[in-house]
C-alpha cells in the first residue's frame, strides 16, 4: 500500500493552482540556484518533508519525499526531486535510484543490514553493541552499458569522537544535532568474484534512531551521494 504525501515535484510545477504563494516562490527560488540553499524562513514555511541531496562535485539539489511504501512492511521513503530523479530510502539506506547516471535496481539481504539493526536499537533505547557488524548483499544495477549484477561486502562500526565514544554532533539547515556516527566500510565484489572498488559509508543518527544525514557509495565508479535533512514533518531537528 502507497501512502500518498505528495506529488511528484513536475505535478508541482504543471498545478500551480494547488500551491500557496509561498510554496511557489521557494520553488522559483530552488530552480534559479546553482546549489539550492532554503533560508531559515523558506525552511518554516515549507510544507514537506525534505532532503538536500548532493552527488560528489554536482550542485545540490532539494528533495521532497514522495510518498513512503509499506507494501512489505517496512516502510520505503520515495525522494523526488525536480529534475526527475527519485531514490529509494530504507532504515535511512539508499536501496534503489531512477534516472541517475547510473542506477541500483534492487538490493538483497536487507533484513540482515546491520544499520537496521542499530537504528532499532537506538528507537528502544536497547544497547547498540549487540548488533552485528559484517553484512554482504547483492545489488542489481544498471548503467550505460546494460544491467549487471555485483556484490558487496561491508563492516560496521561505530565511530569515536573524543572521550565520547561515537557521540557528536552535525549541522543541519536548522541547527546543531547531536547524533551517534556509524561508519560502514567494504568492497565491492564484481561478477567473477573479482574483489573492485573499496568505499565508506556513514550515517549519523539520533538518540532515538532517526538518521539526519549520510553520505553513501552505492556502485563502483559511481560519486558518493550526501543526504541531508532539510525538514521533517512531525520532529524538531
Amino acid at each position: 500500500m502507497k501512502r500518498t504525501i505528495i506529488i511528484g515535484l513536475g505535478f508541482f510545477l504543471a498545478g500551480c493552482s494547488a500551491l500557496t504563494q509561498d510554496l511557489k516562490e521557494t520553488w522559483d527560488y530552488a530552480q534559479g540556484a546553482e546549489d539550492v540553499v532554503l533560508t531559515a524562513e523558506q525552511i518554516d514555511e515549507f510544507p514537506y518533508t525534505a532532503v538536500y541531496a548532493r552527488m560528489g562535485e554536482q550542485a545540490q539539489s532539494l528533495m521532497v519525499l514522495g510518498f513512503v511504501d509499506q507494501g512489505a512492511g517496512v516502510e520505503r521513503l520515495n525522494w523526488l526531486s525536480a529534475g526527475g530523479e527519485s531514490v529509494t530510502t530504507e532504515y535511512g539506506r539508499i536501496v534503489r535510484t531512477t534516472d541517475l547516471a547510473a542506477n541500483v535496481l534492487a538490493t538483497s539481504n536487507l533484513s540482515e543490514d546491520p544499520l537496521r539493526c542499530y537504528l532499532t536499537q537506538a528507537y528502544q533505547g536497547e544497547p547498540l553493541a549487540t548488533c552485528p557488524t559484517v553484512w554482504e548483499r547483492t545489488l542489481d544495477a544498471s548503467t550505460e552499458s546494460g544491467p549487471y549484477v555485483l556484490s558487496a561486502k561491508s563492516r560496521f562500526q561505530l565511530v569515536a569522537a573524543g572521550t565520547d565514544e561515537a557521540n557528536t554532533s552535525v549541522q543541519l539547515p536548522k541547527g546543531q544535532v547531536s547524533v551517534t556516527l556509524l561508519e560502514e566500510q567494504g568492497v565491492f565484489v564484481l561478477p567473477g568474484g573479482q574483489a573492485g572498488q573499496a568505499f565508506t559509508n556513514r550515517f549519523w543518527f539520533t538518540n532515538d534512531g532517526h538518521v539526519v544525514k549520510s553520505e553513501q557509495t552505492l556502485m563502483p565508479f559511481l560519486a558518493p551521494i550526501q543526504m541531508t535533512q532539510v525538514k521533517w514533518i512531525g520532529r524538531n531537528d
